[in-house]
Formats: C-alpha cells, structure tokens, sequence
C-alpha cells in the first residue's frame, strides 16, 4: 500500500517508526538506518524474552495493523505470516471490499490480500495490476477530496 493510503493514525507515527522488521514472529524486531548523505549505518535489535518486552509487543502491534492495509503478498509471506492473517481474516476481507468499492469494482481482490504472487513468473504482471489498483484509488482519492473542499465552501457560505 502506498504511504498516501495508510490511515492517518498510521501516518502520524512517520517513517521511522513504521520502518521496522519482526524477528521469529514477535521474539525480537529490528530496525536498520542509514542517514542520509553519509556512511554512517545503525541497526538496532530488540530482544523479548518470554514476550515479556513491551516494546516489541508494541512493534507487534504496529505490524498487525500495517498487515490490515497490504496490498501485494506473495505465497511465501503468506505462510511465514499464516498465524498473524488468521487473527486478521476478518480485518483483511473487509479492507479488500473498501479498496474494492475504491477502484470502482474494476478490480477484485484475489484472496485474503487484494494481489497475491504465485511464482515469480507473475511478478510483472501483478505489478501492473498493483499500479492499476493505485491509480484508481488515487484518483478516487483525489474526487474525494475535491468534494470536501466544495462541501467546505458550501458550509462556509451557509454561515
């Protein structure tokens, strides 16, 4: 999913905190860091034992609701995160029909995520399709928006 389409609760931690990877499913996350314009690198991983940390319980957290927004998986990520889209199931066939109404019922989601890769000879052609699906929420998006600030105008000219 495109940064744009994450929900703003989401947005509003910013890049640094969303940008972050679970180790053994929860045990430990890390997060890695190269500053801009220089060599300098930092990677920072985070223990749990016996789940107790609650700092990767919050990362944890934080990756169950970006896993309700993916777009694009693959089978792979599929079986590696089986445990964590069985708990999502529900979140993740409902946010399949909102992108669904989204693109305007031109595109229909594949299964649990809305564009899931079989093998790597899809690759191309599911992103085509992820683009696809991006434009028209982008646009949808950008409709969306033009009818707030009209309603906006309409509400400020009734006061």
């Amino acid at each position: 999913m495109p940064y744009e389409e994450l929900p703003e609760p989401l947005r509003q931690l910013g890049d640094s905190n969303l940008d972050f990877g679970l180790w053994d499913h929860g045990k430990a996350y890390s997060k890695f860091r190269q500053h801009e314009g220089e060599w300098t690198r930092n990677i920072k991983i985070v223990f749990s034992l016996e789940r107790e940390n609650c700092d990767v319980k919050a990362k944890v957290d934080l990756y169950k609701q970006m896993l309700r927004h993916a777009w694009l998986v693959d089978k792979k990520y599929i079986k590696d995160q089986n445990d964590f889209i069985e708990e999502l199931k529900a979140d993740l066939k409902e946010g399949n029909k909102h992108l669904l109404r989204r693109t305007g019922n031109t595109i229909s989601p594949e299964d649990d995520f809305y564009i899931q890769v079989a093998d790597e000879n899809e690759i191309r052609k599911k992103v085509e399709t992820l683009v696809e699906v991006w434009k028209l929420t982008r646009e949808e998006r950008g409709v969306e928006q033009a009818s707030e600030v009209v309603q906006e105008e309409e509400d400020a000219d009734l006061n």
